[in-house]
């Protein structure tokens, strides 16, 4: 399968306050897919968190039992602000996706990827965080042709419209009130260049963002 068969195929959104209690004081947030995931495919997950350094998302798993990765977070220290990025490589058909953690504010985006790379998929990423009226990660440069990128904005103490980098899919934002908001974008790379994934907002916030590129199949 060639790099021409990269396709998203469905996603998951859900904005969250404290959904379920596990033993305080974490708890388990859900994302239900739209319909089962295709076995085989690629999962990702973008996560916004109303929490500071000591809260971030301490497990992920799902209906099928899949092997879950960390791809790397961001926080501004003393601020209630974090973004994460994990991924699911040729998993099992699942229908649900679940994240525990010790805060209750979490809004959550899975999106399903088909002709990705079974085995190791994950090229680089970068996960960034600040403060002002622009969000932007890392700049970093795909290994190959034909990858596909996939990046979020999450946005903390405000509700506000994030404009995302052009040229991506992006799906509409959701937010956690006022406390975690997302948005998450995807695109399938052509000959390797300088890459980074962001937005822009009308008033400064905290903000976190993350870009992931991962191999097609072959």
């Amino acid at each position: 399968m060639g790099p021409g068969a990269l396709v998203c195929v469905s996603h998951s959104r859900t904005v969250l306050s404290k959904e379920q209690e596990t033993a305080w004081p974490w708890s388990t947030h859900h994302a239900t897919l739209q319909t089962p995931s295709a076995a085989g495919d690629l999962l990702v997950l973008s996560a916004s968190l109303g929490t500071g350094s000591g809260n971030h998302i301490t497990s992920v798993t799902d209906s099928a039992g899949n092997a879950w990765q960390f791809i790397g977070s961001s926080y501004q220290s003393g601020h209630n602000s974090a973004g994460e990025l994990w991924y699911s490589a040729n998993a099992a058909p699942v229908t649900s996706v679940t994240v525990t953690t010790k805060t209750t504010s979490v809004a959550l985006e899975v999106q399903e990827f088909s002709g990705v790379a079974a085995t190791a998929p994950l090229d680089r990423s970068s996960v960034t965080s600040g403060s002002g009226t622009a969000a932007a990660t890392g700049s970093i440069v795909p290994a190959a042709t034909g990858e596909l990128a996939v990046g979020f904005v999450a946005g903390h103490g405000s509700s506000q419209i994030v404009t995302p980098t052009a040229g991506y899919t992006t799906e509409s934002q959701i937010a956690a009130g006022t406390s975690a908001s997302l948005v998450s974008g995807y695109q399938i790379l052509g000959t390797p260049n300088t890459e980074t994934f962001g937005g822009t907002f009308s008033t400064s916030m905290y903000w976190a963002a993350g870009l992931a590129f991962f191999a097609p199949a072959v």
